[in-house]
């Protein structure tokens, strides 16, 4: 199944060139190799209470992105290979991969196509982190996400289109919880004639299906653009959703409605980058839970001198189960760096990185802690044919 997938994914970006060749007259495209280099050390490796492992590592990550534009096609892949070593504990060593395209054709005078493929391939405790909050048991994860879409376009200021997606996880231990995702949305979006608000209405359903349980997604969400300025802009989206959650192990079914909301501000200048934001929504774990999530977040890059700057990437979660067992968690991660810039396309970075998670539930609430320091090199080879 997995080697099919993989199959059909470059068969797709093969056809999508050739298909697409012809419209190479008057295209542009932009190819950008790269390469990073890490030398890490981890107070505890797999972010474990009971027994914290430390190391050095090395990491050496190839990877490549190409953007192809002409008057009727937009088209962007990119691909990533992060390949990690430790020095002494090998049973860590990993080799982490992305894969993906997204695209934009215009069918008609009125009516465009938009696709989008990603295949992942990474460990559990970084990507569950992320995306929960949560740390669960070390694991390969494998994933597959495929969306594809049509836009008609009403008028000079508004769009109409249904989307299609499909998301298949899978990992390598049987203790874990593979399931697929399905889900329909239709958007519409209406652009103001002050052109400093847009406005989007999307209803959606998902279908959710592991060999734990099952479950059916309902919901309704309005998102809202505004351009406060010539420098912020901000993403508001808020709605509201029902969950049909139906265990196959034990009669423990949950029906549940519940809000949906993102904040995202974000400030652009000359010298700074930078955007704060609250993200509320469900999301689903390597052990078949759906887990609801509250996330905090402050990222910004400041250059501090021509080649000099600060960067700091800062997140806080609080979730808990949706259903059965309602377990709270609280986490945060704090990321400051320094950088260096030795040319405009090459760049030397020093991280530092904090986290921790406490089990609110649990007596004396135990909490786990890591901290991380690495240094980056970081090369890119842009090119651009006409």
């Amino acid at each position: 199944m997995i080697s099919r997938l993989t199959i059909s994914f470059y068969a797709i970006l093969i056809v999508f060139f050739l298909f697409f060749l012809l419209e190479a007259f008057g295209s542009e495209i932009t190819a950008t190799p790269s390469l990073g280099l890490k030398v890490e050390y981890d107070d505890n490796i797999d972010f474990n209470r009971n027994n914290e492992i430390d190391d050095f590592s090395g990491s050496a990550i190839p990877g490549l992105q190409l953007n192809y534009l002409t008057e009727l096609l937009e088209f962007n892949a990119y691909g990533e290979v992060d390949v990690k070593r430790y020095f002494d504990e090998t049973d860590f060593n990993r080799t982490n991969q992305l894969y993906g395209f997204d695209s934009k054709y215009k069918m008609i005078e009125r009516l465009n196509l938009l696709g989008e493929f990603e295949y992942r391939k990474d460990e559990t405790i970084d990507s569950q982190l992320e995306e929960t909050g949560r740390i669960f048991e070390l694991d390969r994860r494998e994933r597959y996400y495929a969306d594809g879409g049509l836009r008609y376009q009403i008028s000079e200021l508004s769009e109409i289109g249904p989307n299609f997606s499909y998301e298949k996880t899978n990992f390598s231990s049987k203790e874990d919880d593979d399931y697929d995702l399905y889900r329909i949305a239709l958007t519409y979006s209406k652009e103001f004639q002050n052109e400093i608000d847009t406005i989007s209405l999307v209803p959606s359903y998902a279908k959710y299906e592991s060999d734990t349980q099952d479950a059916d997604g309902y919901r309704f969400e309005v998102a809202w653009k505004h351009l406060l300025g010539e420098t912020i802009t901000s993403d508001i989206l808020v709605g509201a959703r029902y969950t049909r959650i139906d265990s196959k192990d034990e009669a423990n079914n949950d029906n549940n409605w519940g809000g949906i909301g993102k904040v995202d501000l974000t400030k652009k200048g000359e010298t700074f980058i930078g955007n704060i934001g609250y993200y509320h929504d469900i999301r689903s774990s390597s052990q078949g839970e759906i887990i609801q999530v509250d996330r905090i977040f402050l990222n910004f890059d400041k250059r501090l001198f021509e080649r000099y700057g600060f960067k700091f990437e800062g997140s806080g979660y609080y979730s808990r189960n949706e259903s059965g067992d309602k377990d709270k968690i609280r986490y945060f991660v704090l990321t400051p760096s320094i950088y260096y810039m030795l040319t405009e396309n090459h760049t030397l970075e020093l991280f530092y990185s904090y986290q921790n998670q406490v089990e609110v539930d649990e007596p004396g609430n135990p909490n786990t802690q890591r901290n991380r320091v690495w240094l980056s090199l970081k090369l890119e080879f842009p090119k651009k044919w006409y």
